[in-house]
């Protein structure tokens, strides 16, 4: 009994390791210079399906656009993501932004294709925005299953946001001059 304690109190000891994606930490002005869209706008639809090899399931969603920060988007966008579920199954990407229909989103894109686009940074380039009736808007990240590390150093670190943020500031930060 006293080696099953002795085993348990060592196992304590043993580094973990944490479940998620590793990506550079982006502010919201390197986010900016790295994409070729910036639009506000509401998810209208998200469908996942088989990718034509058959081993690989990837979400669609289109975005109607409601406001352009920035490039020439058109009305809609098309996000292709990895990860999605289809039936049963589900594949699940650490890191990758997630998206339910009818939310509201800013979301920093850069191209795939011609008609499709893909979010800058993983997760840290989607923003939820939320509006509390007589209040601004917020930008709220989600950074779930992301782990941030600085470009030089390598080391973790912690997300610029943590929590949620006025719109309009996180607006200031993206087109701050130094972004420029």
């Amino acid at each position: 009994m006293r080696s099953l304690a002795l085993v348990v109190a060592l196992t304590g000891l043993l580094p973990t390791v944490a479940a998620g994606t590793t990506a550079e930490r982006l502010s919201p002005a390197e986010l900016a210079t790295r994409s070729r869209a910036i639009v506000e706008g509401t998810v209208v639809s998200r469908q996942s399906q088989w990718a034509p090899d058959g081993k690989r399931i990837y979400t669609r969603v289109r975005i109607r656009v409601d406001a352009v920060w920035k490039g020439a988007p058109g009305e809609e966008v098309e996000l292709v993501l990895p990860g999605g579920t289809v039936g049963e199954l589900a594949q699940l990407v650490q890191g990758m932004p997630q998206f339910s229909e009818a939310e509201r989103v800013l979301v920093f894109l850069e191209p795939t294709s011609a008609a499709a686009y893909r979010v800058v940074g993983l997760a840290q380039g989607k923003f939820r925005v939320v509006e509390v009736a007589g209040q601004e808007k917020l930008a709220v990240p989600d950074l779930q299953g992301l782990l941030l590390v600085d470009p030089e150093s390598r080391a973790p670190v912690e997300p610029i946001f943590a929590g949620p943020l006025p719109l309009e500031k996180l607006r200031e930060l993206v087109f701050a001059p130094e972004s420029r």
